[in-house]
């Protein structure tokens, strides 16, 4: 019987954690202090192999990818890295001449997604589509036939398409279709030229406070910052490109990577110009940016709306900011009347 995904992932996060904290265990004990070289071998081992093939067999009885193997091997090593003392980590050398083969494999295959999905949008007729994201999405759900694992790898796809490639891209609209911004008004962008900024300062503080102890931990910090800088750059590019539109009977919202709804207009049952925030409810839901919202829809049934990471939501009220708020609601009152006639 093959597990589900939501059955062997955690299945695999006890054994990783169970092995880990035995390890911690072990090297703050008077036994390693006793045979330092042949425990530092075994827990090179283990961390690097043993953890890694107990996620492969586990992979091949569940839902789990199998590509999933290459980043427990490096994650293994960086945390190997962590807790092994510096005098100790000479095994741990011979292990980076496997990990940087696999880094850039793992690089490659990232990159031939990319590719393959800009190749399936152009040829596709980008003036018909949605965009990129949804693209994305489809073409990878298509290969993986795993809803979760197919999200959050189109989630990772078009963070680097819209990072890299985004500058240089035209908004993801047909010919004749207005688009309706939601950051321009926010201040967003000096936000974000802040928030990198502030990304950078405290990497760089980190990186110098944290190599006092560790070799690993302080690379480990930079990698988690240059991804923040990835995201933060992609969404706002993303939300330049994605600008929300209506187009034959639907509503598209869009805001950025974040969120994404299509909403039949029949289905919009009042939209209000308002500054007052929905109540905190389940079937309420925040689409705004920074700020106050501007504009609130009422919706005659639940629609599905969906974030990065595959993460959904089933709202019956939405708020959103709009920078052309009264055009926009003009806009839908117009077309939900043509739907009518």
């Amino acid at each position: 019987m093959q597990l589900r995904l939501s059955q062997a992932f955690p299945l695999y996060l006890g054994i990783y954690a169970t092995i880990l904290t035995f390890m911690l265990w072990l090297i703050q004990s008077d036994y390693f202090l006793a045979n330092a070289d042949s425990l530092a071998l075994g827990i090179t081992l283990d961390m690097t192999l043993t953890l890694p093939v107990i996620y492969y067999f586990i992979a091949r009885k569940s839902t789990l990818p199998k590509e999933g193997v290459i980043p427990v091997i490096v994650l293994s090593y960086l945390i190997a890295g962590s807790i092994l003392p510096a005098e100790h980590h000479g095994w741990l050398a011979l292990v980076e001449v496997i990990i940087i083969p696999l880094e850039l494999t793992l690089l490659f295959l990232v990159g031939r997604k990319i590719h393959k999905t800009v190749t399936l949008l152009r040829s596709s007729g980008r003036n018909e589509t949605v965009g990129f994201i949804e693209h994305a999405r489809d073409m990878v759900a298509g290969e993986f036939s795993r809803g979760r694992i197919a999200a959050i790898l189109a989630t990772e796809i078009s963070l680097f398409y819209y990072a890299i490639a985004g500058w240089r891209k035209d908004a993801e609209l047909g010919r004749g279709v207005k688009g309706y911004t939601s950051y321009q008004k926010s201040g967003y962008k000096a936000v974000m030229g802040i928030v990198i900024v502030m990304v950078i300062v405290e990497s760089v503080a980190a990186h110098l406070f944290l190599a006092q102890w560790s070799s690993v931990l302080p690379w480990l910090v930079h990698f988690l910052g240059a991804y923040g800088l990835l995201f933060v750059i992609a969404d706002y590019n993303a939300l330049c490109l994605r600008p929300t539109y209506i187009r034959n009977k639907y509503l598209y919202l869009r805001l950025g990577l974040r969120w994404s709804a299509t909403i039949p207009l029949d289905e919009i049952e009042s939209i209000e110009q308002t500054r007052k925030p929905l109540e905190k409810n389940s079937a309420h839901m925040d689409m705004t940016l920074l700020g106050t919202p501007n504009i609130v829809l009422t919706l005659r049934s639940p629609v599905i709306a969906y974030g990065f990471y595959g993460i959904t939501k089933t709202p019956s009220k939405i708020q959103i900011q709009i920078d052309q708020a009264a055009d926009f609601i003009e806009r839908i009152e117009e077309e939900s009347r043509k739907t009518m006639d």
